[in-house]
């Protein structure tokens, strides 16, 4: 349900940040209600996340977080939403970008984790849904780095993609070899289908191919087939490259479509990895993605830290109209 008595513009201010270059632009709760009043509801932020992310005709952004701090318990809420309005079970590289931006404004010391709860109206009902971990400030005095434990992982299966393959034909014409090797549903806080590739298959490919395989993957007939929900689509090559032992990966998202880098998606890779007979049941792996390179580490006690780089973008004002 909208709230009532909007304004037609809204005076927001907000820090923009990038998580190799997976760019979000941070509000408080409290600037918002300054303009809205006494309640902030998923639709007034939906709008406001599909206006502000516009590159055409907004500030340019893959989606917003609104974010709160709780007094009582030191913890802090935060709430995702994607560019196309739609609200985001997690992001992590959103919840990295958070951690330098609580660290660079002295509201965390980046020393000792801290959970993250979701930005609902009633917060002593919400449950955390990540912890930051750690965050600091390299020696440039312009990039940060910040590591994220990303929650619990409730699914691990792999998938056959033989009951696909006749609409994949039927849509990429009959190039069995270029079709993915091996796939994987993970399930976090967001659903994933990662798909095996080999190596050199990203790069061989435009960003429209890329997005035509990705629309295909999200596709309400291929999901039936599948059995999975419309999820987000990673690609990961099995091989890595000799140099840096990372994988070359790309993401195509629900909500906010080919993204420079997704954080739950490196974690989904690993997860999918220690799945696959390709990769030697990694404990930790290294993805570069076409933004940059994000590490992501499973530990004993089954705990998911994703950990890269972020950087401030800059301090701005806007009006937008969030009808």
């Amino acid at each position: 349900m909208n709230s009532p008595h909007l304004p037609h513009h809204l005076e927001v201010h907000f820090e923009k940040w990038h998580g190799a270059h997976n760019d979000f632009l941070f509000l408080k709760r409290a600037d918002i209600l300054k303009t809205v009043g006494e309640h902030i509801d998923d639709g007034l932020l939906g709008r406001l996340a599909s206006a502000l992310s516009s590159r055409l005709s907004g500030v340019g952004a893959d989606g917003i977080v609104v974010w709160d701090t709780n007094l009582t318990s030191g913890s802090f809420s935060a709430g995702i939403w994607n560019s196309d309005g739609s609200r985001a079970s997690t992001c992590g590289n959103a919840l990295r970008c958070f951690g330098s931006l609580l660290f660079a404004n002295g509201h965390w010391s980046g020393h000792h984790p801290v959970q993250i709860l979701p930005l609902v109206n009633e917060p002593e009902q919400s449950i955390p849904f990540a912890t930051l971990i750690s965050a600091s400030q390299s020696d440039s005095n312009a990039e940060f780095q910040a590591s994220v434990d990303m929650g619990s992982v409730l699914e691990v299966a792999s998938l056959s993609l033989e009951s696909v393959q006749n609409q994949f034909r039927a849509t990429f014409g009959n190039a069995s070899a270029d079709s993915p090797l091996t796939a994987t549903f993970v399930q976090l806080a967001n659903p994933h289908l990662v798909l095996h590739v080999s190596r050199g298959y990203v790069a061989a490919r435009s960003l429209s191919e890329i997005e035509k395989l990705g629309r295909f993957f999200q596709s309400d007939e291929v999901c039936r087939l599948l059995q999975i929900p419309i999820s987000n689509i990673g690609f990961i090559e099995v091989e890595a490259n000799e140099a840096d032992n990372a994988h070359a990966g790309i993401v195509y998202e629900r909500g906010a479509g080919l993204t420079q880098c997704c954080g739950s998606g490196g974690c989904a890779m690993l997860l999918s990895s220690q799945q696959q007979s390709w990769f030697n049941q990694k404990k930790d792996i290294k993805i570069s993605m076409p933004g940059g390179a994000i590490s992501v580490t499973s530990s004993e006690n089954g705990a998911l830290v994703l950990s890269g780089p972020a950087r401030k973008v800059g301090v701005f004002q806007a009006s937008v109209c969030a009808t």
